[in-house]
């Protein structure tokens, strides 16, 4: 097929001119080839073509019929001698009927029979198709003594039907078939033209190829994720880390952040996925392998790429951040992160196996991701949650890398060895965030991940097999027909040449109309919540009881999801639940003529309850975000092309789309979470949340301006998405920032919608006072020790929250006037 100079090229699409027409057609006939079809029917094949070239393809062909005893039938326009000489058979068509159909070497003497003969240096398909013409046919004939009238296509079919050659066919077809005497050869008995085993190994070499194509994606994703280890590792800074209440929560932070970039770097493994699937569908319906021959290799061949960049990770941010110090659980620690690497591979492959296409993509793979971090019982404590929505924990692969990790860490000797009230420090920071699981469910949870793993790509390889249907959605067919009663035998091992005066062509119209429809689907119904108090001999406590009361209760106190706390005697002036709960550390002293109850609930629940707020917060941010930078690349990277043209195409429509979800989760969101109805704030929350979706969008302009793929662009924003995640002061709360990375946090966009979310809603509260860390203090008070968050700041952060959606457009207009990558 002469593909060989170009075997490592693109085949090209709107951004790259890739390989030439011809060279198109040629690789759509050697793919033909490949298959398991035993009949090819192929139109126009040289229709662009050279002569030189078209001769190699139908010797091609021609030796394909000989060997294989394949039958091919091929129309050709005006082909050149020596194309013509290498056909066997010829069927000549006119005004859709046929005038002769038969061997090559007849033709000649059936159109001499009829007064036409071919001069000497004349090609022979050249006059078979003007002897059919009335404007060339009588130069050509033949019998000068005879005067010379014009014969019609309808006379030169009755002199084919009488003539020998004519009499032959028609004896051919009047007999019944005697399948005894037909060849195999000629007939396709299975499916697929290789034995399973063939197939795999063929997908296999396949799959190997294309990963070394796209070596340059996995390189730059294995670099990004070395260079984000380093910068994690020096911001939880061993020597900056210790062993106490405190710092706990940030080793429970890195090893989050750690689990949140591995799945925030399956992104670009959505995007790559749904980039080859039109590959895949032709094939497939080709009958060129089954689903699963191609779903194997896709997740065997990546396992050693979650392995480069778990241990790339772990060799990197382990020792830096300073976690135990033992053999055993640094490869326990590998070995949950590879899994769970191998599980968000493999989730994003299945979300695009049913999406198919990358728009449907963006919001499928962003949905999961907000389920799965929702649900992952770091943002929200499983203790929490709902008793309704507990069993989300258990179906997140989140919660069982969370589980394996925090075990792996906390009940390492270090962390035990230190007695909370007789309570080991370890297993109190696994109570307090719900994951207080004995050692063994670290296996459990390599259990989880691994089952997750199958299931998603079991999901993967049956997703593949759903017909990618177009009609019902948009898809009209519609046909002319050009051919009349036709019928004809065609042989195997035997080349058969259709042609006609002007070639036969079957045009197809096809119409695309293609839109994406999410219509909200919301249940009227309310569901209520009914609690029963089953056993009639605990009286629970509908509210706080004066100080008396409260002494002389036997209390039993649990903590919301129903875990206890306290179960014991008050005692005298409550002197048992003040010397137990003082003894936690964190938890301040009880004030003079305090009511103990008030001071125990307080202790207990406002500094939790208050993360778990700031955390849903967080989370949100964080989805929206996400879902729209994801949602607009695609958008941006399909009409690319015509912005190059139309220079600043489309800035302006992300305001009112932004709008539109602002103004959605205003009405949904703001009253179910809690927070204050007040004009100052809302109008606070209303702005922040615009200026924040505004930048996102902005910012996946900019990623595909910045790069030549969507692929790489997706790469790109994975690695925006995990700094933003480090810097933006929860995870890693600012004051606790190495200085040599504060400029990192100040440059964030995210750190700053935090800012003025968090000191919007809760940085005046000076009156309302919590417990943390063993200190009573305000709200305010503490949003500025602990987080850094200052009200004072508020007109900076509104400055700079309306400065970067309007930099990133500034950049993606220019980005878009000055980089050009399409090579066309």
């Amino acid at each position: 097929m002469g593909l060989d100079i170009c075997a490592d090229v693109l085949i090209g699409d709107a951004m790259r001119r890739g390989i030439s027409g011809g060279e198109k057609k040629r690789l759509t006939t050697g793919e033909m080839i490949v298959g398991p079809s035993k009949a090819l029917f192929m139109d126009e094949i040289s229709t662009g073509l050279d002569s030189s070239t078209t001769f190699q393809i139908v010797s091609c062909l021609q030796q394909l019929a000989h060997i294989s005893e394949s039958t091919i039938l091929v129309s050709l326009l005006q082909p050149a001698p020596e194309t013509y000489q290498l056909f066997d058979d010829i069927i000549l068509m006119a005004e859709g009927k046929i005038v002769y159909h038969g061997p090559k070497s007849c033709i000649m003497s059936f159109f001499e029979s009829c007064g036409f003969k071919c001069p000497g240096r004349k090609g022979d398909a050249d006059f078979l198709q003007e002897v059919l013409s009335k404007k060339d046919q009588q130069q050509y004939w033949s019998r000068t003594e005879e005067g010379y009238n014009f014969v019609t296509i309808d006379q030169f079919c009755d002199k084919f039907k009488a003539s020998q050659s004519g009499q032959n066919l028609a004896g051919e077809l009047s007999k019944p078939y005697d399948e005894s005497k037909g060849d195999n050869n000629a007939l396709s008995f299975s499916i697929y033209s290789l034995s399973k085993w063939d197939l795999l190994k063929a997908c296999f070499a396949r799959e190997l190829l294309l990963m070394k194509r796209n070596a340059f994606i996995y390189i730059a994703k294995t670099i990004q994720l070395g260079l984000l280890a380093v910068i994690t590792g020096t911001v939880f800074l061993r020597t900056r880390m210790s062993v106490d209440r405190i710092h706990a929560n940030y080793y429970m932070g890195s090893l989050f952040y750690a689990l949140l970039l591995l799945m925030v770097n399956g992104f670009p493994e959505l995007a790559m996925t749904i980039d080859s699937l039109p590959v895949f569908y032709k094939q497939r319906d080709d009958y060129f392998y089954p689903a699963w021959a191609y779903a194997i290799p896709s997740f065997i061949l990546k396992i050693p790429v979650s392995l480069v960049e778990s241990v790339a990770w772990t060799t990197i941010s382990y020792y830096l951040i300073g976690y135990t110090p033992e053999a055993s659980r640094f490869f326990c620690q590998l070995l949950v992160l590879f899994l769970m690497h191998t599980v968000t591979l493999s989730m994003f492959r299945c979300i695009a196996s049913y999406c198919q296409t990358m728009v449907a993509g963006s919001v499928g793979g962003t949905m999961a991701f907000l389920a799965t971090l929702l649900f992952g019982g770091f943002i929200i404590p499983r203790s929490f949650l709902p008793n309704w929505l507990k069993w989300g924990f258990w179906l997140s692969p989140l919660s069982y890398g969370e589980i394996g990790l925090t075990g792996n860490e906390f009940l390492a000797q270090r962390w035990l060895e230190i007695k909370v009230s007789g309570v080991a420090l370890g297993r109190r920071i696994l109570m307090d965030q719900g994951v207080d699981f004995s050692s063994y469910f670290y296996w459990i949870s390599i259990g989880a991940l691994l089952g997750f793993t199958l299931m998603f790509n079991v999901g993967f390889a049956i997703g593949l097999t759903i017909k990618k249907e177009m009609r019902g959605h948009g898809y009209i067919e519609k046909k002319l027909q050009l051919l009349h009663n036709i019928t004809g035998a065609f042989q195997p091992g035997v080349l058969s040449a259709l042609m006609g005066v002007t070639g036969i062509t079957v045009s197809e119209s096809v119409a695309y109309s293609a839109w994406l429809r999410f219509p909200p689907e919301v249940d009227s119904k309310a569901r209520n919540e009914t609690s029963y108090l089953k056993n009639p001999k605990l009286s629970p406590m509908q509210s706080l009881p004066q100080t008396k009361v409260f002494e002389k209760l036997t209390l039993m106190l649990m903590k919301r999801g129903g875990e206890l706390i306290y179960a014991g005697p008050v005692g005298h002036h409550s002197c048992e639940v003040i010397k137990y709960f003082q003894a936690i550390p964190g938890v301040a002293r009880i004030k003079e003529n305090y009511n103990p109850s008030t001071w125990m609930l307080e202790g207990r629940n406002d500094q939790q309850g208050l993360f778990t707020i700031l955390g849903c917060m967080y989370g949100f941010i964080l989805f929206s975000g996400v879902n729209n930078c994801q949602s607009v690349m695609p958008f941006v990277s399909v009409e690319r092309s015509v912005v190059y043209r139309e220079r600043f195409a489309g800035m302006y429509s992300p305001w009112a789309y932004s709008f539109a979800q602002v103004v959605l989760f205003m009405l949904i969101a703001y009253p179910m979470i809690g927070y204050e109805w007040t004009a100052a704030k809302f109008f606070w929350f209303m702005y922040t949340m615009l200026c924040t979706l505004l930048y996102f969008v902005y910012l996946g302009m900019l990623m595909v301006s910045l790069t030549p793929n969507i692929q790489v662009a997706s790469i790109l924003a994975s690695m925006f998405y995990t700094l933003q995640n480090l810097m933006s002061g929860f995870i890693v709360p600012a004051p606790q920032i190495p200085k040599w990375w504060i400029w990192l946090y100040y440059i964030s966009p995210m750190s700053w919608t935090l800012n003025v979310f968090f000191t919007t809603q809760f940085g005046d509260h000076n009156d309302r006072m919590i417990v943390v860390f063993g200190e009573t203090k305000s709200v305010s008070a503490f949003m500025t020790d602990y987080f850094g968050f200052r009200r004072d700041l508020l007109p900076l952060g509104a400055v700079a929250l309306a400065a970067f959606p309007v930099l990133f457009a500034v950049l993606f207009g220019y980005n878009i006037s000055k980089l050009n990558f399409q090579r066309r």
